[in-house]
C-alpha cells in the first residue's frame, strides 16, 4: 500500500513540474543522446568500394596500335579520366591516406637486344580538395611507371576531399620506349595499371 502511494505521489510530482517552471526544489534530469560516425571512404562513382578503391585503364575498351609502320613507340598524347572515368570518392574525415602506383605497360613477349617488350610512362592523381573554411585548391600525386609506390601519405592537414562529382582524377604522359626511343616494341598485347588507394583517416 505504501509503495503504490508513492508511485502516485512521484507521478504527480512529474505531472506538476512539466506543467509548471522549474524552481530551486524541482529534480531535474538530463538524458544526453550519444552516438558517432566511424571515418570512412567510398566510391560514389568510377569503381567499387573497398580498401583498394579503385584502378584505371585507357582506353576503357580495345586494342589501340602502340608502334608506328617501322615499329617505334608511336606519338600519342597524354590521357586524363577527366571525361572518361569520372571518380567520384567520399571521406567523411579530413586528411584521408593516398597511395599511388602504376606498372608499366608491358607484354609477355621476350625482347632480344634492339628491341622493347615495355613502355614507360609518368602517372598523376589529381585530387579536389577542401578546408573547413570553404577554400578548394587541388592536391597532385605524381609516380613514375614501374618505380615504388608514392605514399601512402595524408591528403593534408584539414583537407578534405571535396563533395563533387570527378573530385579525383588520375592521368599519364611521357609514355617512352624501355631501353630508348631507336628499341623496336615486340609484337603483342601491352597492359598497364594506375591504382589509386584512398584511405579513411585514422
Amino acid at each position: 500500500m505504501k509503495r503504490t502511494l508513492l508511485a502516485a505521489c512521484a507521478a504527480f510530482a512529474l505531472t506538476g513540474l512539466m506543467a509548471g517552471s522549474a524552481s530551486a526544489a524541482d529534480a531535474i534530469g538530463t538524458v544526453t543522446l550519444n552516438g558517432s560516425v566511424a571515418s570512412k571512404c567510398a566510391v560514389v562513382t568510377g569503381g567499387t568500394s573497398g580498401t583498394l578503391l579503385f584502378s584505371a585503364s585507357f582506353p576503357s575498351s580495345g586494342t589501340p596500335e602502340l608502334a608506328d609502320a617501322v615499329g617505334h613507340l608511336a606519338a600519342f598524347g597524354p590521357f586524363s579520366t577527366n571525361g572518361n572515368g569520372n571518380f567520384q570518392v567520399n571521406c567523411n574525415k579530413a586528411n584521408p591516406v593516398i597511395t599511388l602506383l602504376a606498372t608499366s605497360m608491358a607484354t609477355g613477349a621476350s625482347a632480344p637486344t634492339g628491341y622493347a617488350n615495355t613502355i614507360t610512362y609518368t602517372a598523376y592523381a589529381d585530387f579536389a580538395a577542401i578546408n573547413g573554411a570553404s577554400t578548394t585548391s587541388t592536391v597532385t600525386r605524381t609516380v613514375a611507371s614501374g618505380s615504388a609506390a608514392n605514399g601512402p601519405t595524408a591528403l593534408g592537414s584539414g583537407l578534405y576531399l571535396q563533395n563533387v562529382g570527378n573530385n579525383v582524377v588520375v592521368r599519364a604522359d611521357t609514355f617512352a620506349t624501355a631501353g630508348g626511343a631507336s628499341n623496336i616494341l615486340v609484337a603483342g598485347t601491352y597492359s598497364g595499371t594506375i591504382t589509386v588507394t584512398i584511405s579513411p583517416a585514422p
